[in-house]
């Protein structure tokens, strides 16, 4: 192998290495944006569902009082 060769092969090594860590880059990008945007669904499921649960607790605790339009003298 001559001295050029030997050059050529270290750059077109040099490149893959470049391509290679963009890739990676690009794919742990993706994937931190996946993540992101599920915790960001899994936050608004748990609240709807805290909201509902608040709710239910809230019927409960205003059905059990006494009937609607008696008042107490």
């Amino acid at each position: 192998m001559s001295h050029v060769q030997l050059q050529r092969s270290m750059e077109d090594i040099r490149l893959e290495i470049m391509f290679l860590a963009a890739e990676v880059l690009f794919l742990v990008s993706v994937l931190g944006a996946i993540i992101l945007f599920n915790l960001d669904l899994y936050g608004q499921s748990r609240k709807l569902t805290l909201s509902a649960e608040s709710y239910k607790t809230r019927s409960r605790c205003l059905g059990s009082g006494l009937p609607r339009g008696r008042t107490i003298h």
